[in-house]
C-alpha cells in the first residue's frame, strides 16, 4: 500500500510538471486558454498550469481561462471627459426639461435639449426616463438615461434581478438580457426615442453618438448604444458609451456581442459600489450575469486627480466579498452627490 501511494504521488507530480511545462511554453493568452490544464496569469502576462493557481494570491482578478477574457488593446479612457462631460449629462437626467437644459447650459457649451422621454416601466408604477441632446459645436447626438428613483423602483429591480432572476433570451442582443432592463429599454425605444434617434442620425450624418447613464440608466445606455449600431444608425467607430455604477445587464454572450458592436465603452465603478456587482456572479465559472468591457475602477476617493485602474479584463470582480452595502459609494461619483447635483444646475 505504501509503495502504491508513493507511486501515485510521483505520477501526479510528474503529470503536474509536464502540464506546467506545456503551459509555460505558450506565449499568448489565446493559445494558453485552448489548453484545459492552463490559465493565463494577466498580472505577469504568462501562461501557467492550473495546478499552480492559488486563489488568494491571484485575488480572483488575474485568472483567465476563456478566450473572450484575454487582454486586448482597448480605447483610451479620459478622466476629464468622464467627470466633466459624461457625468454631468448623466446627473442632469434626474431633472425636468428646464433643469436638464440649465445643467447643459452651465456645463456643456453648445448642448441643447432635444426631447425628454418618460414611461411607466414596472408593475409598481415606477417610471424610466431618458433624454436626447444635440450639440452642433462638437457635432454630437447624446442619449442619456436616468437611474433608479425611489424605494419602490429599487425594490422592483432587486426582486427581479436577484430573487426571480428574470431574463429575456434575445437573438437581437446575442444573449440573455435581464428582463427589467430589456423591458425598460424597449418601452423607451418605442416611446419615440428609437425613431427620433434614427431621424437625427439621418439628418446629421457627420455627428457622433454619445450614450451615458448611471445605475439602471447605465444598463439602458448599454442596450441603446448596442441597438444604435445594430440598426445601422451609427457605425461602431462613431459611438461612445460611459456608464456609472452599472449593474450586470446580461450574460456573457450579451457581453461579448456588446463588445463587438460598441468597442468604445467604459464602465466607471466607485470603490466597492454594491450595485455594480448586481446581479451577483458567485465565482469565476458563473457567466449568467456578466459585465461587458471596459471597467474603470476608482478607489473610495474620486476627487480631482484621484487614481484609477482601467482593467484589461471585462468582469474581474466576482464573489460576494466584493459586495458593499454603503449606498454613498453608488450615489456619489467624483465626490458629487448624483441625486442632488442637478438641483444646483450641475455646478458643484
Amino acid at each position: 500500500m505504501t509503495s502504491f501511494v508513493l507511486f501515485l504521488s510521483f505520477l501526479l507530480t510528474f503529470l503536474g510538471m509536464a502540464a506546467a511545462t506545456v503551459c509555460s511554453n505558450l506565449t499568448t493568452c489565446q493559445n494558453c486558454v485552448t489548453q484545459s490544464d492552463c490559465f493565463f496569469y494577466v498580472t505577469e502576462n504568462k501562461c501557467q498550469s492550473k495546478s499552480l493557481f492559488q486563489e488568494n494570491d491571484y485575488n480572483l482578478t488575474a485568472y483567465v481561462a476563456r478566450e473572450y477574457e484575454c487582454p486586448r488593446p482597448g480605447p483610451t479612457y479620459s478622466d476629464d471627459f468622464s467627470r466633466n462631460v459624461a457625468f454631468v449629462y448623466a446627473a442632469a437626467s434626474l431633472g425636468d426639461k428646464q433643469q436638464i437644459q440649465t445643467c447643459l447650459k452651465n456645463r456643456i457649451p453648445g448642448a441643447v435639449l432635444y426631447k425628454q422621454y418618460t414611461v411607466d416601466c414596472d408593475l409598481l408604477g415606477s417610471t424610466c426616463s431618458a433624454y436626447i441632446a444635440l450639440n452642433g459645436a462638437n457635432q454630437t447626438i447624446t442619449v442619456v438615461f436616468r437611474g433608479s428613483v425611489g424605494k419602490k423602483q429599487i425594490f422592483a429591480e432587486f426582486i427581479e434581478l436577484t430573487v426571480l432572476k428574470l431574463k429575456e433570451k434575445s437573438d437581437f442582443f446575442g444573449g440573455n438580457v435581464y428582463h427589467y432592463f430589456y423591458t425598460a429599454y424597449q418601452l423607451l425605444w418605442d416611446a419615440g426615442l428609437g425613431k427620433d434617434l434614427q431621424e437625427l442620425a439621418r439628418k446629421n450624418p457627420s455627428y457622433k453618438l454619445q450614450v451615458f447613464g448611471h445605475s439602471l440608466g447605465g444598463s439602458l445606455a448599454s442596450l441603446t448604444a448596442f441597438a444604435a449600431v445594430k440598426y445601422s444608425y451609427f457605425t461602431s467607430d462613431k459611438v461612445l458609451l460611459y456608464t456609472f455604477g452599472q449593474p450586470r445587464t446580461g450574460d456573457i454572450d450579451y457581453a461579448a456581442e456588446h463588445d463587438r458592436f460598441v468597442p468604445n465603452s467604459f464602465r466607471i465603478v466607485h470603490g466597492l459600489d454594491f450595485i455594480a456587482q448586481v446581479p451577483f456572479r458567485e465565482d469565476y465559472n458563473s457567466t449568467a450575469a456578466y459585465h461587458h468591457r471596459t471597467p474603470v475602477f476608482y478607489g473610495d476617493d474620486m476627487g480631482k486627480g484621484a487614481s484609477f485602474e482601467v482593467s484589461p479584463l471585462p468582469d474581474p470582480q466576482y464573489g460576494y466579498k466584493y459586495g458593499d452595502l454603503l449606498s454613498h459609494l453608488h450615489i456619489t461619483y467624483f465626490n458629487v452627490d448624483y441625486h442632488a447635483f442637478y438641483l444646483n444646475g450641475c455646478v458643484a
